[in-house]
């Protein structure tokens, strides 16, 4: 079981063992015609024939495939929020740089695609504010005070992380993960 099958279990449907089923069902069809074709040639009928889930079905989850997709960024997301120490920066670098080794079909398939721009613009988001995040606790605890905002350090560190990981993946990984995890922690 690879981490987007789990991340449908993390969230706040788990009290709804029908609607956890049918989620999970959904993330793993997703994954799996990631892994046969780029996401802008997966329709909803294709996720829906995988998952063997009606299209009403679906539709009474979610809007369309791209929320589908959403969805498991941010059930991942929570699932590394959970674990991180905010006094080890390095801590949510490695499992994010973990999880695109791991799932490396999946994300060549993704930052290959022509919606590669709007996954980014997914990324950024989210990243945005774990970052956010991350470093408002961080000056909390250092006691320190950064030289420009700190929403703007985020959406700067943001991006020059997704551009990295970007690179890293269309590259096919020709950096060892230990290089891309030190330049990425530097950037931190």
């Amino acid at each position: 079981m690879n981490n987007y099958e789990k991340v449908s279990t993390n969230n706040y449907y788990k009290t709804d063992l029908r609607i956890t089923k049918t989620h999970r069902l959904l993330v793993r069809a997703l994954v799996k015609l990631l892994e046969e074709k780029p996401f802008s040639k997966i329709s909803v009928k294709d996720l829906c024939e995988e998952a063997l889930v009606s299209r009403s079905g679906f539709y009474s989850h979610f809007e369309d495939k791209y929320h589908l997709l959403l969805y498991c960024l941010e059930d991942l997301k929570q699932e590394i929020s959970d674990q991180l120490d905010f006094n080890d920066k390095t801590l949510l670098l490695d499992r994010v740089i973990d999880f695109i080794q791991s799932n490396d079909r999946l994300f060549h398939s993704l930052f290959n695609d022509d919606t590669s721009l709007e996954l980014q613009k997914m990324l950024q988001s989210t990243f945005t504010g774990e970052i956010e995040e991350f470093l408002q606790v961080k000056q909390t605890i250092e006691k320190e005070e950064y030289p420009v905002s700190i929403p703007i350090m985020a959406v700067f560190l943001a991006g020059g992380i997704i551009q990295v990981i970007h690179w890293w993946v269309y590259s096919g990984f020709k950096e060892p993960k230990e290089t891309i995890h030190q330049l990425l922690s530097q950037i931190m």
